[in-house]
């Protein structure tokens, strides 16, 4: 990912810093994932995303073993930054940090006051202690790239390479090198869909596949995975995590899950016509049947 964010040092001052890690890590994703300009009905300060999304996102590592936050832990973090607190804010008055907005995927957070943190000519210098202003005037700051433009195709080289190291940070399944196949295949996706959403609908896959909420579990090779069939079904506007969700009392949900649902019941039906050409209905004798078990009946009298 390029570019960068702004943080206030007073951010060790706020509220949010005397929190458990996990919620300066979710503020710091919001703020990172956010846009900085307006692009595909976005504001500047707005992200699209998602529960298990963030979950990924602030996942750690002890040792080998990866450890997930939960959902609840999310929600917290999540009711917490909505609640008029201190955060980030330079100011001392007490405001809400995000609002939200349900949406079809997922939920819209919009980040309050976000020119605020990033936009604000009045940056502290490198030089500024305990007050002081900086006896040298501040260094100019290196303008962010638009990680959002897909226009230049000079950047597509390291874009794929983006990408290849964002699949492998994800074990899905790791490569040991980015092929000549592999760039073929995302740059190819690179002309008709934006870097961004391309990592989206990783972020999206990785999600359900490592989650008991979802029945999908296959594991692409990154070059399978680039093939438009593929990567379509998990971009954010075709609403994934619902296609892919088990139902409740288990059994697939969604197009597929119901179309399996389907075929279920009607070799059920198929089952239960064969039985009944062969024993008859059930609760119903008939008189061959009748005269068949008298016979036996008498022979053992």
């Amino acid at each position: 990912m390029d570019g960068w964010i702004s943080l206030h040092r007073k951010l060790i001052e706020s509220e949010i810093w005397e929190k458990p890690p996990l919620y300066i890590k979710v503020w710091v994703f919001l703020l990172i994932s956010a846009q900085h300009t307006d692009y595909k009905g976005l504001k500047p300060g707005q992200v699209r995303t998602s529960i298990p999304e963030i979950i990924e996102a602030c996942k750690w590592r002890v040792g080998a073993r990866i450890e997930r936050p939960t959902k609840d832990q999310i929600y917290q973090v999540i009711e917490w930054l909505r609640k008029p607190n201190e955060g980030g804010r330079e100011s001392n008055a007490k405001a809400t940090m995000i609002t939200t907005t349900k949406a079809t995927q997922g939920m819209l957070i919009n980040i309050s006051n976000y020119g605020v943190y990033q936009t604000s000519d009045e940056r502290e210098g490198n030089g500024e202690s305990n007050g002081e202003k900086a006896t040298k005037p501040p260094r100019k700051q290196r303008q962010p790239n638009n990680i959002n433009n897909n226009d230049n195709n000079n950047n597509n080289e390291q874009q794929e390479k983006d990408i290849y190291d964002f699949w492998n940070s994800l074990e899905i399944i790791k490569h040991r090198e980015l092929t000549q196949k592999m760039k073929s295949s995302i740059n190819a996706r690179l002309k008709n869909m934006s870097f961004e959403e391309m990592k989206k609908a990783i972020s999206n896959y990785n999600a359900i596949i490592k989650s008991d909420l979802y029945w999908y579990t296959y594991k692409f090779t990154l070059e399978k995975f680039m093939s438009p069939k593929n990567i379509d079904q998990f971009l954010s506007e075709n609403n994934p995590f619902e296609t892919f969700k088990k139902q409740r009392g288990g059994g697939n949900g969604g197009k597929y899950g119901q179309g399996h649902a389907r075929d279920a019941e009607a070799d059920r039906k198929d089952a239960g016509k064969h039985e009944e050409r062969f024993i008859g209905k059930h609760g119903q004798a008939s008189d061959r049947d009748a005269a068949e078990l008298d016979r036996m009946v008498r022979e053992f009298e």
